[in-house]
This record gives C-alpha cells, structure tokens and sequence, in this order.
C-alpha cells in the first residue's frame, strides 16, 4: 500500500490510506425504514442561521449517504456570516500620482 505525504498546521504527516470495502445496495424495505427527517442548518443572511428539517435522501445502486456527527465553522466562513468583504491581499503602497486604469 502507497504512503500519502499530508501537509498542514505547520506540519507534514506520512499516512497509508485506509481500505475500502463496498456493500450491497440498500434493500427496498431497509430503504423505506430510513425515509425519516434529517436535521440541518441553513445560513439565512447576515449573522441568522437557521435550524429546519430536510428528507432523508434515498440513495441508488451506487450512491453512499454519510451521516455527520458534528460540524464546525472555520474562520474563512465568517466572511459570509458576518458580511465582511472578502479578503483580497494586502495592497501595495503606489507612487504619488500613479493611478489604477
């Protein structure tokens, strides 16, 4: 098995990716147990998230459904939470008299 070199935080890792097994697709009868409402979070403007239910998706033949156990917010969402402009870079000092076109 190949090792992936994993960069981030200031810090390399070398890990070996994990097998993966495939099952059976889900029978009509487990199916039909599992249309139930699944919670989720919608962001509905400036600083209003709000909590609503969705169905549960159905999956095909050949579709995985995940089940999330939490979930966070990084710091670059809080542009879009917050409505701050987008980042840009830092802006370079110009000459006097030199102008954008």
């Amino acid at each position: 098995m190949t090792e992936l070199l994993v960069i981030g935080a200031g810090r390399s890792l070398s890990v070996r990716p994990l097998p993966i097994t495939f099952f059976r697709p889900i029978s009509i009868h487990r199916q039909a147990q599992t249309e139930q409402a699944m919670r989720g979070v919608v962001f509905a403007g400036e600083r209003e998230l709000e909590p609503m239910q969705f169905p549960d998706p159905a999956p095909h033949a050949h579709d995985v459904v995940i089940e999330m156990e939490a979930s966070g917010l990084c710091g670059g969402d809080l542009y879009q939470y917050r409505r701050w402009p987008p980042f840009r870079g830092a802006r370079r000092a110009r000459e006097p008299g030199i102008s954008r076109q």
